[in-house]
């Protein structure tokens, strides 16, 4: 496979919930002075290329063939998309703020923890060890990748088509009145249809109504079809499928819908 390498200096180091969870009660229960001033991670930390590896190949995929750099001021544009992103609602993992942290260093000493009389915290491989992954662990690292790409591909999709209609206004309704349709009843569908589509093209953008956007196309595209198939039925044996064409689009909205509900 090919991954992109990122950040190869930035070093991580990691804890399981289940020690610090073990921490909390051992402070509580008196185990460890009191005001003690700890930091609780694993012994041993590794660059964040990596740490990535490691997750691979817990997922179970075989050590990557390439990795790409990633120039540095490629990932601060990504990063200022990111923080963007992050005005309409979306947590991008790489927003400025976790570049900044990444760039730093994830790291910290336990020896503060072990002469307190903490037990050390479980390496991350110990950790990945006790919860080996599964076929749903392997489908959701796939598929939150592609999602933001269904996102953007499918406001592209919507916001280009409606301004498409608004260009070409008179030809999008000579399409309805060459087939029976009147003037007035044909130029408020086009306009009706191009806003909509516009709408809904931005609307997918913004996180709280990414779910409900992407309904609303696959309920528009129904509609769409619908009334090709009453005002314009030959459009179905176009040799260039417009209307079979709309399928696909109503797949990666489900997809969408599915993927977007928030926890």
């Amino acid at each position: 496979g090919v991954v992109p390498r990122v950040l190869p200096g930035a070093m991580v180091q990691c804890v399981h919930v289940d020690d610090l969870a073990a921490a909390v009660v051992a402070a509580a229960e008196g185990r460890v002075a009191a005001g003690t001033v700890a930091e609780l991670t694993e012994a041993e930390g590794r660059s964040l290329p990596e740490l990535i590896g490691v997750l691979r190949g817990w997922l179970g995929w075989a050590p990557a063939r390439v990795q790409v750099p990633v120039p540095g001021v490629l990932l601060r544009g990504l990063s200022a998309g990111a923080d963007l992103m992050g005005r309409l609602g979306w947590r991008s993992p790489l927003r400025s703020t976790a570049i900044a942290a990444l760039e730093a260093g994830v790291t910290g000493d336990p020896g503060a923890w072990a002469a307190a009389g903490g037990a050390p915290c479980k390496s991350l491989e110990a950790t990945l060890a006790a919860m080996p992954a599964t076929t749903q662990d392997r489908w959701f690292a796939r598929a939150w990748l592609a999602f933001p790409v269904a996102v953007g591909l499918l406001a592209l999709f919507w916001t280009v088509s409606g301004l498409v209609g608004f260009w070409r206004f008179e030809a999008a309704a000579a399409v309805l009145t060459g087939r029976g349709v009147g003037p007035g009843a044909a130029a408020l569908a086009v306009g009706l249809g191009s806003a909509v589509d516009v709408g809904l093209g931005l609307a997918i953008l913004w996180r709280r109504w990414t779910a409900a956007a992407s309904v609303w196309m696959i309920l528009v595209s129904l509609g769409y079809m619908a009334g090709a198939l009453i005002v314009a039925p030959d459009l179905w044996a176009d040799p260039l499928g417009p209307m079979v064409k709309v399928l696909p689009g109503i797949g990666l909205a489900l997809f969408t819908a599915l993927l977007a509900e928030d926890r």
